[in-house]
């Protein structure tokens, strides 16, 4: 999958779990690292976040970053007291980084 075609968040996490989360010592790794979804968001912001943010346009005016469906916004708002307002670069980073979260977690779920 190239960056390019990126086009929604689950696409975006799909991308990041493969380009970056399989080359920095794989699913088991991440999952020894960050416990639990808010020890990842609070540790990743300013690293896989940030680089996020920087490397899928949420940060551009033009408004070219990721489409968040309905079913990451609904999965976001259930993990996070159900904020409503989405739209500023770094809720929408996390918002990707809860659909790694919860990718990585069903997949290491399926392999055990």
């Amino acid at each position: 999958m190239e960056k390019e075609s990126c086009k929604t968040v689950s696409e975006v996490a799909d991308y990041v779990i493969s380009e970056v989360v399989e080359k920095q010592g794989g699913l088991k790794k991440f999952k020894d690292n960050f416990p639990d979804l808010n020890s990842f968001i609070g540790m990743q912001h300013h690293n896989l976040g940030r680089w996020i943010r920087n490397n899928f346009g949420l940060w551009s005016e033009e408004g070219n970053g990721p489409v968040i469906t309905q079913d990451a916004l609904a999965n976001y708002k259930s993990r996070h007291d159900g904020e409503d307002v989405i739209n500023h670069p770094d809720e929408i980073s996390s918002v990707i980084l809860t659909e790694i979260w919860e990718k990585v977690l069903n997949s290491d779920a399926d392999k055990g």
